[in-house]
């Protein structure tokens, strides 16, 4: 039986030769000439079968290739062995179709028992099952592309959260040695503004930390009544009286409002008011203290805006970056919900695991033991 004689039927397939809907190529491994194309294999190609019949297998291949592929089928041809042949994973592997066209192919190649003609003469054949994968590989090269962006991304973020950080530790370095002049002021009184009342609201004493955060001289202040110290609204609105009231009857009131200065400038500030009594219990007057919190109001504030643009950008971070925390022998602890979204994983299936659970066999194990060592 020679080649130019080949039928599927000789070879077992029947009519699953033509119904498979794979690329099904069978080649004489002495001449390499095709002997068997079947449909699949001629929509794929762009050849018809009466053309094909007349190729050489290695018009299939890319030039570059052509000399390591005819060097393999000569060597079957001789030994009946081959590197490829029956090996146990698919070769992915470039072809040209027709028009010139460079597709990726997934390839698995067996060898057919050899066929005898009348004379007893030997025909060694090799059977190529052929898919295309060019979709499947443009995706997964977008996929690719995607994480060394999303990667970028990642790092780029993670540079601008460190950097949110460190202004927040200096914010809150700032805000604690705030705190600390705070107490020392308070220790010094000076920065006190400390007057006393009497029962009218009218000021009998004044110290230097009140003439200082208010404005006014000691002479200018005794004998004022302490509403001057209001903005106008409060005063209409009865807050100086309404704040003795609630001190003459409870001992003591204490608030964080708004005051003003001499200029008529607002600021911030707390305040207490404290009822002082005679051994009888009649009102004698008020101590009043006023300590000036602008400055500490303006750093929280500044505090809460760091941490509101932290947030956000976390979240930010969690809608668009893949996440994963591993410890030190590269067991996860820790993806966020787009990690979970793209890899298809609960996260209860990924914690525990190391990265080689979303291994899709691109890459060798050696560059995974690389890329952790490198870590």
């Amino acid at each position: 039986m020679t080649s130019e004689r080949l039928r599927p039927e000789d070879l077992g397939f029947g009519r699953l030769f033509e119904r498979i809907r794979d690329a099904v190529i069978v080649a004489d491994a002495e001449t390499q000439r095709i002997v068997l194309w079947n449909q699949a294999a001629a929509r794929m190609f762009g050849y018809s079968a009466s053309e094909a019949l007349k190729l050489r297998v290695e018009e299939l291949v890319p030039e570059p290739l052509k000399a390591a592929h005819r060097a393999g089928i000569t060597r079957y041809a001789r030994t009946g062995h081959g590197q490829y042949i029956d090996s146990d994973a698919p070769l992915d592997f470039p072809a040209v179709k027709k028009n010139g066209e460079e597709i990726s192919v997934e390839l698995s190649l067996s060898p057919i028992r050899p066929v005898h003609d009348a004379d007893g003469d030997e025909a060694r054949f090799v059977l190529a099952i052929i898919r295309d994968v060019t979709e499947r590989k443009k995706a997964e090269d977008a996929v690719r592309q995607l994480n060394k962006d999303l990667e970028n991304r990642v790092e780029e973020r993670t540079s601008q959260l460190e950097a949110t950080i460190a202004e927040l530790e200096s914010n809150q370095k700032e805000l604690r040695q705030s705190e600390e002049r705070f107490r020392l002021l308070v220790e010094g009184a000076r920065d006190y503004a400390i007057f006393m009342l009497g029962p009218d609201g009218r000021v009998v004493s004044w110290n230097e930390g009140a003439g200082r955060i208010h404005g006014f001289e000691v002479s200018e202040a005794v004998g004022e009544h302490f509403s001057a110290f209001y903005a106008e609204e409060d005063i209409e609105r009865g807050l100086p009286g309404e704040e003795l009231r609630v001190a003459a009857i409870e001992g003591r009131f204490e608030e964080e409002g708004f005051r003003v200065r001499k200029d008529g400038a607002p600021f911030q500030a707390e305040v207490v008011i404290m009822a002082l009594r005679d051994e009888a219990g009649n009102l004698r007057g008020f101590s009043h203290v006023t300590r000036d919190i602008t400055a500490r109001k303006e750093a929280e504030e500044a505090l809460r805006s760091s941490l509101r643009s932290l947030a956000d950008l976390k979240a930010a971070l969690d809608e668009s970056a893949i996440v994963a925390i591993t410890d030190q022998h590269g067991k996860i602890t820790y993806v966020n919900d787009k990690f979970c979204e793209v890899s298809k994983y609960y996260m209860e299936e990924l914690v525990g695991q190391d990265h080689s659970i979303l291994n899709s066999g691109y890459h060798a194990r050696e560059h995974f033991e690389d890329l952790w060592n490198t870590i």
